[in-house]
């Protein structure tokens, strides 16, 4: 169960890679920005992409707007690239903190950070997958134990060191 639910994790997280690719290179033509906003009037998410930078920000008015809609929605609107202002928070070159160029009114939270590091963030796991699919492999042609490693050429049938049953050379 645990080797299955890490399959199908790399990868939802190699398809999360390749869109973030996609937008990455996107970025430097269009500028995207995707916003949900929830039916409470108050609360709204955004997904924010331009110039190479992506930047997720969490907003909450202190009073609610009437003329917001009830209904929780999604919206995508496309523009051209532009900078993002810079958060007070930044450590290579991740940014954090409140948004500035917003009303005071609004709190505004904000994460912001290259494409670049996304993309290496979401490549763990498939690389993972990888390295363990290979190192399986070997193990398995080589006469060894895909579960611990240990010698079988003595005992072809059950690993003495951990019990596992491999099944005519492979397991």
């Amino acid at each position: 169960m645990r080797r299955h639910l890490f399959t199908v994790s790399s990868a939802l997280s190699l398809l999360l890679c390749g869109a973030t690719a996609v937008l990455w290179i996107r970025s430097y033509r269009v500028s995207d920005e995707v916003g949900l906003y929830f039916g409470d009037g108050r609360t709204c998410q955004a997904l924010t992409s331009t110039r190479g930078r992506i930047q997720w920000v969490f907003a909450r008015t202190r009073q609610k707007q009437d003329r917001v809609s009830a209904a929780s929605m999604v919206i995508h609107q496309s523009d051209m690239p532009y900078d993002m202002p810079a958060l007070p928070h930044q450590l290579l070159a991740m940014g954090w903190g409140e948004a500035s160029t917003v009303p005071p009114w609004l709190s505004r939270p904000a994460l912001s950070m290259p494409d670049a590091y996304l993309v290496t963030l979401l490549l763990i796991l498939p690389a993972l997958w990888i390295y363990r699919d290979i190192r399986g492999r070997r193990r398995t042609h080589s006469g060894v134990c895909h579960a611990c490693g240990y010698d079988l050429r003595a005992t072809p049938d059950r690993c003495p060191e951990c019990g596992r049953l491999v099944a005519m050379g492979k397991e």
